[in-house]
């Protein structure tokens, strides 16, 4: 009996051994033959890389990677439709649940004039948290949608459920670059302007001007600015604020794109300027730095 445990431990061992190699020879073949696709797209030859992918998606139909690769060799031979059904396919082996992308498959859709499949996408999109209901409104490519029935529903889910407009702003409390903790409730009968921003993003730091013009011309009648960093660095931020004249209130906890507030607000881009009434709900998205001046403009001189 004893033997005969030992002779199966070892034709165990044996057959673990086997295995690892059988994998290790598999996962060269693999790596060898993506940097082949690899080198022969950046030489041009994309018709051969492209046969290297689809060979290979034969023996790993449900490698994520490998199918986000072929993806983007097929949109970059402009092969759209070919490149959506990748898609397709993608998000049948693993659920896409990123709104951005979203957006922009709702976008390829329409490129090959799939109509129903673009507002499936757009109803992912809203599934998924998207809050750029501006985009959909705006960009003229997707104005073909404006008259499938659905489309009034899906932008009053974007900005009602999950932007959260003419709701009440969702409280935090938070430290300030000053040092000082304070609550967003505490500005209650303000006119109150969130702006997540970052040293780093062009679009932000071109708002300032606006940001301050208006600073200056609403702060005694009652607007308060908040701007929120998604920075890290605390000297490198405060020198930033002072050289540019930011007076308003900053907030500061050097988690950047990690922030509580971000999270709370489903913040997915910056710039990105909330507007809070005296009443405490929100009152206006976005990140348009002409229609941040007209909302802003419409409240304190219309009183």
């Amino acid at each position: 009996m004893f033997r005969y445990k030992i002779v199966t431990m070892i034709l165990l061992v044996l057959l673990c051994i086997n295995c690892a190699s059988l994998y290790a020879d598999t996962d060269e073949k693999y790596n060898t033959k993506i940097s082949e696709a690899s080198r022969l797209k950046d030489e041009g030859k994309t018709e051969e890389a492209l046969k290297i992918y689809e060979e290979l998606l034969k023996e790993y139909p449900r490698d994520i990677e490998l199918i986000k690769s072929w993806c983007g060799l097929l949109k970059g031979m402009k092969k759209y439709d070919e490149m959506l059904n990748g898609i397709l396919y993608l998000d049948s082996v693993q659920k896409i649940t990123d709104p951005s992308l979203s957006i922009r498959i709702t976008g390829y859709a329409i490129d090959q004039n799939k109509i129903d499949l673009a507002m499936k996408w757009m109803e992912r999109a809203v599934e998924n948290g998207t809050i750029n209901f501006q985009q959909f409104e705006i960009d003229e490519k997707f104005q073909v949608l404006k008259n499938q029935p659905k489309w009034d529903e899906l932008i009053q889910k974007i900005k009602m459920d999950n932007v959260g407009l003419f709701k009440e702003a969702k409280n935090f409390t938070a430290p300030f670059i000053d040092g000082k903790k304070r609550s967003l409730s505490d500005l209650r009968g303000k006119i109150v302007l969130l702006d997540f921003w970052s040293i780093g993003c062009k679009p932000c730091v071109e708002s300032i001007p606006t940001l301050r013009e208006m600073y200056n011309k609403y702060h005694s009648k009652g607007l308060e600015i908040i701007s929120i960093s998604m920075n890290t660095d605390f000297e490198k931020v405060q020198k930033f604020i002072a050289d540019n004249k930011m007076l308003w209130l900053h907030i500061f906890d050097g988690k950047g794109w990690d922030s509580e507030i971000r999270t709370l607000y489903n913040v997915q881009w910056i710039p990105s300027v909330w507007i809070i009434d005296r009443d405490g709900k929100l009152i206006y998205f976005g990140d348009r730095e002409e229609q941040i001046k007209k909302e802003l403009t419409g409240i304190f001189e219309s009183n």
